[in-house]
């Protein structure tokens, strides 16, 4: 029988620090895994070095987004933000490396890299297993099998493992962006059939913000003046909850049939934008976000249904203006025209980074603290929204503004995973002076917080498609991907984690 001698349980102990170094980042999201991941490693360097030393970049390339990813969002972001990657505008990911990315995550990074390689470059040249070694080697690979069992039981919960899911999600992410492509064809395929709106507004001017927390907007009873434009028309405020904590799935769900438990209706159905069109209305898409192709995204899918579509920037980060250039368009269109009109207006809002959303002349409060800049792009927005309302007749038009998601404004940002109540916590609101409707949603929605999955349906019926008052009050809204339904009312604040 051959026994261990002292350079076998160096070089066994040598194999194992270099393989919980290259799998430390797992052990963060979830110790099962991290020990899974060493085990794996260490097998795959006594059946053969090469296997390892792939094996070892791959993970090296793996934890060195997720160890960025899990402390700066939390556990289960590396899909939310792989997909947010790969289907976001280019100017969304020169911002995120701006906001989020900086010396701290760049040195832990190369820190981890450095240390990891350095270990694996010991395992391939110096380590030489001998014959005890190997049958420890198949003992481990017996060991594994069972750990593995225990840890995986079902295909879903190995899918969770974050090696297997990087793959998974690029290719997942992938076939998403062929099935938007697929709805391009079905809008194609389909045309509008005219229906009756009797509640004839000249004008339907639909306001899109973004990141909008509405816990920041006096006309919401904030305490300082940001909304002085709301304040003043003293429109209907409806206490509203949004579907998603990310735009592309919370504008998809709020302007068509798609719901938060069942959002691949979507993908063959209509929005409210063609809707209006088979109103009679001649529709326009505004949009100072980016555009990534033609049908790239689901929000330029929901554009690409207006009459006339007008992208304010070609994807570039540095040519992604302020929203008050939205008026310049709206300058080059005739809005005084008797004919039908629906405006779909899509703002930058409050996206991170705030300081970059307000022009330093129309600051509204000095100072340089976040929630300060964030205060201030709000108050720029209500200055846009109160120039787009010089733009049109007002007697018969019909204005409705609310906010993709929202924010959590002191740590920056929104699409948590886990998430955070003030994520969802939008302002929902809306005027005209034909209010009977408007009034009659009002009073239906007293002590209920209005889910705005259910947009496109309060939409109908404000302007008489149809006279079922069909309105959302479900607490179920999705964190970050149309998977994850979660329950509003169980989410904690952000506050209360800092507790």
């Amino acid at each position: 029988m051959t026994l261990p001698n002292k350079t076998d349980i160096k070089q066994l102990l040598v194999l194992f620090v270099a393989s919980l170094i290259v799998s430390l980042p797992y052990f963060l999201y979830s110790p099962k895994q991290g020990l899974m991941a060493v085990l794996v490693l260490m097998i795959l360097a006594m059946l053969h070095k090469t296997i390892f030393l792939v094996a070892s970049i791959y993970s090296i390339f793996v934890n060195s987004f997720f160890m960025h990813l899990v402390t700066t969002w939390g556990g289960n972001s590396l899909v939310s933000r792989i997909q947010a990657s790969y289907e976001s505008a280019t100017y969304e990911r020169w911002e995120y490396f701006k906001t989020y990315i900086g010396i701290t995550d760049i040195l832990m990074t190369l820190g981890y890299v450095i240390i990891a390689l350095f270990v694996i470059y010991i395992v391939v040249k110096k380590v030489q297993l001998s014959s005890f070694a190997r049958k420890v080697s198949l003992f481990s690979s017996i060991l594994a099998i069972v750990a593995s069992l225990l840890i995986f039981p079902t295909l879903e919960t190995l899918k969770n493992f974050q090696l297997v899911h990087l793959p998974l999600t690029i290719y997942t992410t992938h076939n998403n962006l062929s099935v938007i492509n697929e709805r391009a064809t079905f809008l194609q395929t389909v045309k509008n059939t005219k229906i009756s709106c009797p509640n004839n507004f000249d004008k339907i001017i639909f306001i899109q913000g973004e990141s909008v927390n509405k816990h920041h907007l006096s006309v919401y009873g904030y305490e300082r003046k940001t909304t002085p434009f709301f304040d003043s028309i003293k429109p209907y405020t409806f206490d509203a909850i949004a579907p998603a904590n990310q735009t592309r799935f919370a504008i998809a769900i709020e302007l068509t049939d798609a719901t938060v438990e069942n959002f691949d209706v979507f993908y063959k159905t209509k929005s409210i934008v063609s809707s209006l069109a088979s109103c009679g209305y001649t529709t326009h898409w505004i949009s100072n976000q980016g555009k990534t192709g033609e049908f790239d995204t689901t929000i330029t899918s929901i554009a690409k249904e207006a009459d006339h579509t007008y992208f304010l920037n070609d994807l570039d980060y540095t040519t992604a203006g302020l929203d008050g250039n939205v008026l310049k368009t709206l300058d080059s269109i005739d809005t005084k025209t008797p004919a039908k009109q629906a405006f779909f207006i899509h703002l930058l809002g409050s996206h991170f980074s705030y300081a970059d959303r307000y022009p330093a002349d129309k600051a509204y409060i000095q100072g340089d603290d976040v929630v300060t800049h964030y205060d201030n792009s709000i108050h720029y927005t209500d200055w846009v929204i109160s120039e787009i309302y010089k733009r049109f007749p007002n007697d018969h038009s019909l204005y409705i503004y609310l906010s993709d998601h929202s924010e959590v404004v002191e740590k920056g940002g929104h699409g948590y995973s886990p998430s955070f109540k003030s994520e969802y916590e939008i302002p929902l609101v809306m005027w005209s002076k034909e209010p009977q409707r408007l009034s009659t949603l009002f009073e239906d929605a007293k002590g209920k917080k209005i889910n705005t999955e259910s947009l496109n349906h309060i939409v109908e019926y404000i302007t008489g498609m149809t006279d079922k008052l069909d309105v959302s009050y479900s607490s179920k809204v999705l964190s970050v991907i149309p998977e994850n339904v979660v329950d509003y009312p169980t989410l904690p604040r952000y506050e209360e984690k800092l507790d």
